[in-house]
């Protein structure tokens, strides 16, 4: 792994956008200054693209003015992501989405006589590629609390403008009753 990571600082300009000197450098939006940044690299990473204001429109200027730039932006909120730098970007950019694993990858690295039960816990605890680190239902559950109160309702609640959690909480189970097919007592 460190040598992937050797490999990428090689040939990329890697940056965090959640880092504050990384969003001061993208505020005075100069030809100039956006190429220094690169190191005469064209390949940029950021992480956390959205963390950096107005990072549309300084990509949208790196990529119309610096011939063979490419640029790769991630980040841990979706509708940030797609909505922060998107606008100045149309026509220039592609979106990919990451699912997550399907049961034919399953198929791939699961035994047969464990297809059936770990389809059971995939029902409970979803496909998320990162549950595969987590061997027991404690250590699963831990995470998806956190990746729910980190990411699912704070994206919610951001891109709604909604501000009592617990309300939204309770939508969301009695939709997982619903689809599941399960009845509320009463």
């Amino acid at each position: 792994i460190n040598q992937v990571r050797h490999r990428i600082q090689e040939l990329a300009t890697v940056l965090n956008g959640e880092d504050f000197a990384v969003q001061e450098l993208f505020e005075r939006r100069s030809v100039a200054n956006l190429r220094d940044l690169l190191d005469g690299k064209l390949l940029l990473i950021i992480d956390e693209a959205q963390k950096i204001t107005g990072i549309g429109e300084a990509l949208k200027l790196m990529v119309d003015e610096i011939p063979g730039l490419r640029v790769l932006i991630t980040g841990s909120s979706a509708f940030d992501v797609q909505n922060n730098p998107g606008e100045p970007l149309t026509g220039r950019k592609t979106t990919l989405h990451l699912f997550p694993l399907s049961e034919r990858e399953y198929d791939q690295v699961e035994a047969p006589i464990d297809r059936v039960d770990g389809l059971r816990r995939r029902l409970v605890f979803g496909n998320y590629p990162e549950l595969l680190q987590h061997a027991t239902p404690v250590a699963q559950r831990r995470y998806l609390r956190e990746l729910v109160n980190a990411y699912l309702l704070k994206d919610i609640l951001t891109f709604e403008g909604i501000r009592n959690s617990n309300k939204m909480l309770d939508l969301l189970r009695l939709l997982a009753f619903q689809g599941g097919g399960y009845r509320l007592r009463e």
